[in-house]
Formats: C-alpha cells, structure tokens, sequence
C-alpha cells in the first residue's frame, strides 16, 4: 500500500545511520580510548624494561662506600631517616640502581635540593650528575616525590615519602617486581588490596607504617629482603 512504501522510504532514508548513529558509539568511543591508552601504557613500559635491561651492572660491593656518604649527606642536609632500597637492600651481588626511601614530612624543592646534594657529594671527590627539567618529578608512589640522578655512572634515585607509609614504601621500593606483584594477587585474594601507599580494605588503611603489619594482615609469614629475589615461584609460609 501507499502507506508501507511511505514508511519503508521512511526507515531507509530518514533512519539511515548517517543521520542517526548508533546508542553505542559513544561506548565504542571509549572502549578505543582505554585501548589505546592501555597500548601506550604497554609501550611506556616495554621502553622502560629496554632502558633497564641495556643498563650496566656494578657490584654491590663496590658501591658500598657510596651508598655509605650518600646516607650520611642525606643526614648532612637534614633528612636523617634514609633506608636504601630494591637491590641494595635485597643484598643482590650487582646493583643497576642504587635506591634510598627517606620518611620525612618536608618535601624539599627539585632544583634546590639536587643541587645542593650535588654540591655536597662532589666536595667528597665524587662525579655526580642530574638533569634538571625544571617540573615536578613523579615516583609512583602516593604522597611521594623522587629524584634521579647518576653518580659515578650508577643511577641512583631518591624516594621522599610521609613516615606513616614508610612500610608500604619500603616494600614497594624493595621489591623486586614479580615479588610485588605475587603480594597483590595475595591481597587480592584476601578482599584487600595492596596499594604502595599500604594495604586497603575497601577505602579504609588497615596497615602501611610498617612491613610486619602488612605481612600479618596478609596472612603469611615475614620474608626478609634478602630473600624477595623472586624467581616466580610461590613461598609464601601462612601465619
């Protein structure tokens, strides 16, 4: 009839998707966007592991003496709560970064600080470099700044974090990666969530001062640094 024909014109000229796109093409929208945020995110960090990996390695025994003047010039300067980190304190034979946390309300200015730590390490005969950008450097940690510098050819890094995550920080700082990461899936698997600014129940903090709450609230037995080199398989002794 004139009217079926009216209507069918109707559905495929006036209905067509040039004139009414699809509900979801705003979903689709972002769904491209978490993609390619998430490819980049996979980019970012396939850069870092190539940067690392092309990293020489020193022996930790050789960097004991520096790792000793930058604790006591961190002191010096007025920080003297400094805990070195990741493969210095796990005790590995070599070393590509050196780490330090140090707990301390005061964040002290980039530009400022590097400086006058460069001044200090250098009046004790060590060649010492950073690159000072001018901008806020980030550490992935909450509540937290980070610097980064090379000294002697070793990259060493500042963490500056508030003493109430000092635990969480010294566990994330420590590591080493897969480490961290098997804490997590055991968080995980408690309702909780490991976070390196502490453990989380829900929106609550139930421990982040200290390792050994954190440990005790994720059911397993304390693991000394010494033995986080981990190789992929799971000891982890319960309470």
């Amino acid at each position: 009839t004139a009217y079926e024909i009216s209507r069918s014109d109707w559905s495929s000229d006036v209905c067509s998707s040039d004139l009414f796109p699809s509900h979801d093409s705003k979903r689709n929208r972002k769904i491209r966007k978490k993609e390619k945020e998430k490819a980049a995110k996979q980019e970012r960090y396939l850069k870092q592991e190539i940067d690392y990996q092309a990293m020489p390695f020193f022996p930790l025994h050789d960097c004991q003496p520096i790792i000793e003047d930058i604790i006591q010039t961190l002191k010096e300067l007025g920080f003297p709560s400094a805990h070195p980190t990741g493969a210095i304190r796990r005790e590995t034979e070599e070393v590509k970064i050196m780490s330090f946390l140090i707990c301390s309300y005061l964040r002290p200015g980039t530009r400022t600080f590097v400086q006058e730590f460069i001044a200090a390490m250098a009046g004790k005969g060590y060649l010492i470099t950073a690159h000072l950008k001018g901008r806020k450097q980030t550490s992935g940690l909450s509540n937290a700044s980070a610097y980064n510098m090379k000294i002697e050819g070793v990259k060493l890094r500042l963490y500056f974090v508030n003493p109430e995550y000092k635990g969480a920080g010294l566990l994330f700082t420590t590591g080493n990666e897969v480490f961290w990461r098997k804490l997590c899936v055991r968080a995980g698997k408690l309702k909780l969530a490991l976070r390196k600014d502490g453990l989380f129940q829900g929106t609550e903090c139930i421990a982040s001062e200290n390792e050994q709450d954190i440990f005790e609230a994720l059911q397993i037995q304390y693991v000394p640094p010494k033995e986080r080199n981990f190789k992929g398989y799971n000891f982890f002794k319960p309470v």
